[in-house]
């Protein structure tokens, strides 16, 4: 994946599940059998291709079952047809066995009850502890930038399917007041590097920042002025997620920007007013939100909103959610 052009990782890829094995689910027997050798009064299931074993579980051991479903794993674009209809015919047969299930927000929520008529799904944020960030890096002095400008911040990996190339390419077109920071590593870091500099700006209006460890990650991100989600909504899962950086830019007290095909992060933004969404159909476009963005936003006002969301969308909020719902499970 390193070595090769994106186009021909992926012509082998595909070319590699025509003839792969079809077992869909890795080592299930053998994980059955291991998930029986001790007695369990719950069993928890870890996305879909858990369910099987945990639900067998169960079953022999006359114990409880838990379905924490991280995602809406058939909406993956990723899958082969095959592979995603077989899945999805496997979660609606397990699916009315379980005693409670979880998931990540209201939108995948409604997907699960929608398509297999499940209610009373527990909402489970994928949040992060709401601490004080300490210690801020000053990204203006690390960059050498001056104070006047505006830092916009992407963290994470430099993946592909997260429009991170016209994230890049938009920069050409930003005022000299705004900055694009990248920060993260990853297989398309070379590429975005190279396109950088092509179009003259690396080191101008596109700086590149390399990986820091996760638990430094907050205090780089706190010393952005805003932050960015660009993802495309490619797939059921990523139209309706709601991404760890979102909640690390909420923790950071940092205001967003995000891509407005985002369902989920979208209503997240109006619900607690954490930000705004713009056009990602050009690089252009993308340019001129971010510059609208920046100059329309209310900062002051947006990191008080920031300080009030984290108090429902932390993790101290979140695992009371989760102590309640075994709570009563385990008095049934």
């Amino acid at each position: 994946r390193e070595l090769i052009p994106q186009s021909l990782y992926t012509f082998l890829k595909k070319s590699y599940f025509k003839v792969a094995p079809s077992d869909f689910i890795d080592y299930e027997d053998e994980l059955k059998q291991k998930a029986i050798e001790k007695d369990y009064d719950i069993y928890v299931a870890h996305d879909l291709p858990a369910l099987p074993i945990a639900h067998f579980a169960a079953k022999e051991k006359s114990a409880q079952l838990v379905y924490d479903a991280h995602e809406f794993f058939t909406g993956q674009i990723a899958l082969p047809q095959e592979k995603r209809v077989f899945l999805a015919e496997l979660e609606k047969e397990l699916i009315p066995d379980v005693d409670l299930m979880f998931t990540v927000n209201k939108d995948i929520a409604k997907l699960f009850e929608q398509s297999y008529g499940i209610t009373d799904i527990k909402i489970l944020y994928n949040a992060i502890e709401a601490k004080e960030v300490e210690d801020v890096v000053n990204l203006h002095q690390v960059l050498n930038l001056p104070k006047e400008k505006t830092i916009v911040l992407y963290q994470g990996g430099f993946l592909e399917d997260r429009n991170l190339e016209l994230l890049v390419t938009s920069a050409q077109y930003l005022p000299d007041n705004i900055v694009l920071v990248m920060l993260g590593y990853s297989f398309l870091e070379k590429k975005l590097k190279t396109m950088a500099n092509k179009l003259g700006i690396i080191g101008k209006k596109v700086i590149f920042m390399d990986r820091v460890p996760q638990k430094e990650l907050l205090r780089y991100s706190a010393g952005a002025d805003f932050g960015i989600i660009p993802y495309p909504d490619i797939d059921l899962n990523t139209k309706y997620c709601t991404p760890n950086k979102m909640f690390e830019f909420l923790t950071a007290n940092v205001p967003m920007i995000a891509n407005d095909s985002l369902v989920t992060v979208g209503n997240m933004f109006e619900e607690f007013q954490l930000g705004q969404t713009i056009s990602f159909s050009s690089a252009k476009e993308v340019a001129k939100g971010i510059e609208d963005a920046v100059n329309s936003m209310d900062v002051k006002q947006i990191k008080q909103n920031l300080k009030l969301a984290q108090k429902k969308l932390s993790w101290e909020a979140q695992e009371e959610v989760i102590i309640k719902a075994y709570d009563e499970l385990t008095k049934r």
